[in-house]
């Protein structure tokens, strides 16, 4: 009998990627961000719509419009974190790119992103470069990574790709974070798994400017709970890195000790001669108006 060669193993199916899109009220941009996702240069790619308990005519136009390829989860309004909860909970694949549905993604991001993910089995968390458009236009000029800073303050913006088992270590989003900044407390605790952080070069996300983003209008105290939070969430990771609190509050001082020193004339004509100074005030009031 003639000798038979093996069958050559089976080339594995690169991994499903799942685009989670939660919308409450955004029938005006949902479909142009579910075409951007849609518009993908990756083949393995579904793209799921949670709709958070919309009211607005408009809004149920739009989810009634949807292609037919896409998977369609609604819930009462529960907030963002929740409704992101549930589209990964509906997803079937490996990694996870939650995309807010006024913002936009270029075809190139997710296989680049796969691309790095599968590269490195380290890493947690995989963003690119961005721009701004709507109401501000221009680049999006983030910090760079590195841990110390994104414990004072967050330089990944929400659309960056995870991995869905990490999204399952950590418990998700946290859904009383309904006011914004959970995407902070969410990369954090990956972070806090051993992840390993990576930007793309590319400027492959969108993030629409207008006046009813979620994260303007806090109070103080509302920013103070906020942060408060993300601490107690992630106290650990603090823990590791207590010079990243301590510098920044040096960091601080020496920004207050510059101002101090810049306006100390200023300051003292103010209080040497404090009718003339509300004076000059008014007047350059006046000229503004």
């Amino acid at each position: 009998m003639p000798h038979e060669s093996p069958l050559p193993d089976a080339v594995s199916a690169p991994p499903l990627v799942s685009v989670v899109i939660p919308c409450y009220n955004a029938g005006d941009t949902l479909l142009e961000t579910v075409k951007s996702a849609l518009s993908s240069a990756y083949e393995r790619l579904e793209v799921i719509v949670v709709d958070d308990g919309s009211t607005d005519y408009a809004t149920r136009v739009a989810l009634d419009s949807l292609p037919a390829c896409v998977v369609r989860v609604g819930q009462p309004n529960s907030g963002l974190p929740a409704a992101r909860n549930a589209g990964v909970r509906r997803a079937s694949g490996s990694f996870i790119l939650p995309l807010d549905a006024d913002d936009l993604i270029e075809p190139d991001y997710v296989p680049e992103a796969v691309d790095a993910m599968t590269a490195d089995d380290t890493l947690g968390i995989v963003y690119s470069r961005a721009t701004k458009f709507g109401e501000v236009e221009g680049d999006w000029a983030l910090p760079d990574f590195d841990v110390d800073r994104i414990l004072v303050e967050n330089c990944i913006f929400s659309c960056a790709m995870f991995r869905r088992d990490d999204w399952a270590v950590v418990g998700g989003y946290d859904e009383t974070m309904r006011r914004g900044r959970e995407d902070h407390d969410f990369w954090l605790r990956i972070i806090s798994l051993g992840r390993g952080v990576r930007r793309l070069e590319g400027r492959y996300f969108h993030y629409r400017i207008r006046s009813s983003s979620m994260n303007h209008g806090y109070t103080r105290e509302e920013y103070v709970q906020v942060y408060a939070q993300i601490f107690r969430n992630n106290v650990g990771l603090y823990a590791e890195h207590p010079e990243a609190l301590i510098r920044h509050r040096f960091e601080l001082m020496d920004e207050l000790n510059d101002l101090r020193h810049r306006y100390a004339i200023l300051e003292r004509a103010r209080l040497r001669w404090p009718v003339a100074y509300a004076g000059l005030r008014r007047l350059r009031r006046l000229r503004g108006s």
